[in-house]
């Protein structure tokens, strides 16, 4: 069974349970939706995702890296990037280093309350292996706030939760290895 995109979604004129997002109205949907308090099966395994710490001056633009380790046969995976808006104003992404993965794989919706979401999956289901340290992409940041402050990039679990599938099905964890930016005086 392939575990991939646990996904919330609001209906307009669904009747909804208030404390887990369930459809109150019995009736089946046409999306197959599993609870997110479902149980699942043991982790197998773990990938781990790592941000750089990067300094530059107000008013100029720093790439973040993320970069992979025992990045092997993963065929999806997905999370949330988390960082204090005050201080960094999301610019762009770039400089992708894993296949099938570009601008469309992530939500920029809410990059003005720091957050970004991102979503990859292998269509092919046949699994991409990585050398360890390969950075998968960069994201780029205005730097807004005071000289001598800074923020940690950090991944959540919100709004999109940590999941990553490898190609003989089995869930992993994600161990996020968070980075930081840093306004110089």
């Amino acid at each position: 069974m392939l575990y991939l995109m646990i996904l919330s979604l609001t209906f307009l004129g669904c009747s909804c349970d208030n404390q887990n997002g369930s459809a109150g109205s019995g009736k089946s949907s046409p999306v197959g939706v599993r609870e997110a308090n479902a149980n699942l099966p043991a982790m197998e395994g773990a990938l781990t995702l790592m941000l750089s710490t990067e300094a530059d001056s107000k008013g100029e633009t720093v790439c973040v890296k993320v970069s992979v380790n025992d990045f092997q046969d993963i065929i999806s995976m997905q999370y949330t990037l988390a960082w204090d808006p005050a201080v960094i104003r999301f610019n762009r992404i770039q400089s992708f280093g894993l296949p099938m993965f570009g601008q469309e794989n992530f939500g920029t919706h809410l990059t003005q309350n720091g957050i970004l979401t991102s979503v990859w999956i292998d269509m092919s289901l046949k699994g991409v292996n990585l050398s360890e340290g390969t950075t998968i992409y960069e994201v780029c940041f205005d730097l807004v706030g005071e000289p001598g402050t800074g923020t940690s990039i950090e991944f959540k679990q919100n709004p999109t939760p940590f999941e990553v599938v490898n190609a003989q099905e089995k869930l992993l964890e994600l161990n996020g290895v968070p980075g930081a930016v840093n306004i110089q005086l």
